[in-house]
């Protein structure tokens, strides 16, 4: 796991000549040469104030970005160094290496995802032969490496405008339905056997939120996950056993016990993501309407061009319920969505993230709904169409601190009114990532 000056010099050699010296004053070339030298005897301190000498006399150069880099990377700045190299992911000559490095970067702070999306971008990549080498050993880490936990702690509030859901008309406007709101959650996820390319983990996550004026529609969910993760060619499977817990105000909502399959793949600088689910959902004793079973099948992919990663997703979820009777009135909550999403996230600096996403879903009901309207009892299937969206912004003080702030926005339009709402939500959040 190291990043050194000396491999961009070797690999200059392979690519083309780099016109800087001629580029810039003669001191600022000395500068830079006498900051290698330094960078290879182990003085880092002192390299690092040739490197920025040789900036401050007007170079600005690849070559400087990648040195710089790899200096703050010896120095332990890991937001300075991953702002140099995010500046060469748009240089053909420097783009494989600044993504390898970068995944060096987020190995070390515990973002393994990302780090592993580096990696493999490089080892299918079409660059230096000794680089790719490089990536795809660090896709297969010695036996050795030990098990790291990982998470997040957040602590969040804000207000929400309505928290029931209330249901929308064109001329009256949910009262008393909104709230102030605040949050916890944890989640934690680390390896108990085997190695990174392979082994046994254990996920596990805790989320509480109370609504100060809405206190019926305070919700905690808390969900345990064993995952196996291996390999297969270059495809990398994750089998996961869910046990998810629901709880509405004081009752208990769901239990929920799942088997899920994923499967991923590195094409260049893009992911593709499959995945499968099938969930047995037991409803709590006020809500046993709500057991039966539910298949999801989906289909996600992302790309990181430079400091900004795209994500497009479907998918089709199926539901098969009790659903829930009351005299001659039948509500049915077994629908068939079909949904589509998209995210958006632009890194700038690397203390600094900004984000929109947003769904669109379809859902229709299994079986009509029949209801009374007045004294006449109406027969009618149920449709909705409904969307979700989100902007927000992340900020980190620190490696291990992010400060947040997001505006949310839900609507579902349907064929039977009390079911159409519209809500607002607002939240400021602190974030500790280990």
């Amino acid at each position: 796991m190291r990043i050194s000056v000396l491999a961009i010099v070797t690999v200059l050699a392979e690519l083309a000549c780099v016109p800087w010296a001629a580029a810039a004053p003669a001191n600022a070339g000395s500068a830079l040469q006498k900051g290698i030298g330094e960078f290879q005897a182990g003085a880092y301190t002192q390299a690092l104030a040739d490197f920025l000498d040789a900036q401050r006399s007007g170079l600005d150069t690849p070559v400087l970005h990648y040195n710089l880099g790899a200096t703050y990377y010896k120095l332990n700045r890991d937001q300075q160094a991953e702002s140099e190299f995010r500046s060469l992911l748009g240089d053909p000559k420097f783009s494989e290496f600044a993504r390898y490095n970068l995944g060096l970067i987020a190995h070390r702070a515990g973002r393994q995802t990302e780090a592993h999306d580096y990696f493999s971008a490089v080892a299918s990549g079409k660059g230096n032969a000794h680089l790719r080498a490089l990536a795809r050993n660090q896709l297969r880490p010695a036996s050795h490496d030990k098990s790291r936990w990982h998470g997040v702690l957040e602590l969040a509030g804000g207000h929400d405008d309505n928290v029931t859901l209330t249901e929308h008309t064109t001329l009256v406007t949910p009262s008393g339905s909104g709230s102030t709101l605040a949050s916890a959650f944890a989640s934690g996820s680390g390896r108990i056997a085997g190695d990174a390319a392979g082994g046994l983990w254990l996920n596990g996550s805790v989320r509480d939120i109370r609504y100060f004026k809405q206190t019926a529609f305070d919700l905690l969910v808390a969900r345990a996950a064993p995952e196996y993760r291996f390999t297969v060619n270059d495809w990398r499977l994750r089998t996961v056993l869910n046990a998810t817990y629901i709880r509405l105000g004081t009752a208990s909502l769901e239990t929920l016990l799942g088997f899920n399959l994923r499967a991923e793949h590195a094409l260049g600088i893009a992911r593709v993501r499959l995945d499968y689910g099938l969930t047995r959902i037991n409803g709590g004793a006020r809500y046993g309407y709500l057991t039966g079973w539910q298949n999801q099948l989906g289909l996600h992919s992302t790309w990181r061009p430079g400091p900004v990663q795209i994500s497009l997703g479907y998918a089709l979820t199926l539901n098969r319920r009790q659903d829930r009777t009351a005299g001659s009135e039948f509500s049915s909550v077994s629908p068939m969505r079909n949904q589509v999403d998209a995210d958006l996230r632009w890194t700038p600096a690397s203390w600094a993230t900004l984000y929109a996403g947003g769904s669109y879903w379809r859902s229709r009901y299994a079986d009509p709904n029949a209801f009374l309207q007045g004294t006449t009892l109406v027969v009618v299937r149920r449709s909705d169409s409904g969307r979700n969206a989100e902007v927000g912004a992340l900020f980190n003080p620190s490696n291990n601190t992010r400060l947040g702030a997001a505006y949310e926005y839900r609507s579902n339009d349907a064929n039977i009114a009390r079911y159409a709402f519209t809500s607002h939500r607002y939240t400021l959040r602190v974030q500790y990532v280990y």
